[in-house]
């Protein structure tokens, strides 16, 4: 495999493409996979995980438990950029089936309970809101928070 022949491979990824993806590794903020024969590596981070967890070590747990059995995961890419090789994932199930978000809480609503996941320097901060005022449940659902 060249260079040019990697390079071409990756501009034909775009955004929106379904990829079976092995995955490497469980990292400090989401899936590490390979897909492609391993000629494609991205990532899945953690707000991007499917919403399956309810505090970062609970996540991490819960991915090297299904990372372990599963082996493979179906993502969609969001973002592919050929000239980096950077190559993002996601596996929230409104953007594996394409379609919009059952559940978006208003602008404007308040929230008691909210968790601060994961605090991105220069980004924001990845915010976990109570379900049980979507749901009816307790778990926590990852909204990102810009700043």
């Amino acid at each position: 495999v060249t260079a040019t022949s990697c390079l071409r491979c990756l501009r034909g990824l775009l955004p929106g493409m379904l990829l079976e993806c092995q995955v490497d590794h469980v990292g400090s903020n989401g899936l590490c996979v390979s897909a492609l024969g391993g000629l494609v590596r991205g990532s899945v981070e953690m707000d991007h995980g499917g919403g399956i967890y309810a505090s970062e070590d609970a996540w991490r747990k819960t991915m090297k438990t299904v990372a372990g059995g599963l082996r493979s995961v179906t993502a969609r890419i969001i973002l592919s950029d050929p000239i980096t090789r950077t190559v993002r994932l996601s596996m929230l199930p409104h953007l594996l089936k394409m379609v919009s978000p059952r559940h978006v809480p208003p602008l404007g609503a308040l929230y008691k309970n909210v968790k601060i996941m994961r605090v991105d320097p220069n980004r924001g901060i990845l915010l976990g809101l109570p379900l049980s005022t979507l749901l009816g449940s307790e778990t926590a659902n990852p909204a990102p928070v810009s700043n």
